[in-house]
């Protein structure tokens, strides 16, 4: 949980400087059940104007699907194909992102890999 807590701080400090007004086309890689999303939207007051999410996992899928158009009510698209160099967006509608959250990528990182990145 705590390990948890720390990447929405992180994400908070990211979406508060930069994204605080204008409503954003996200692309969300390993977005689990959408949970992360979720927190970003209700919690930390993320307007998303589109999101594309990949998760590969299908026993998530249903769920993702269920917190992106019925909880957040968003135009989103969900693709089940791994993130890999074979990797290709599904959809026209969006080809670039504002966001890019890798939020269940980064379980084998610790804080001081990370904070190099952002």
């Amino acid at each position: 949980k705590q390990w948890y807590q720390r990447r929405v701080a992180i994400t908070a400090g990211i979406t508060e400087n930069k994204f605080n007004e204008n409503p954003v086309k996200m692309l969300s890689v390993g977005a689990g059940r959408g949970n992360f999303e979720l927190k970003m939207v209700r919690e930390l007051g993320l307007k998303i104007e589109y999101i594309y999410a990949v998760e590969p996992n299908a026993k998530h899928v249903s769920e993702l699907h269920s917190v992106m158009g019925g909880d957040l009510g968003l135009e989103y698209k969900v693709s089940s194909s791994f993130f890999d160099t074979e990797f290709q967006l599904e959809d026209s509608k969006c080809d670039m992102f504002d966001f890019i959250l890798f939020s269940h990528s980064l379980y084998g990182f610790d804080d001081s890999a990370l904070i190099p990145l952002l």
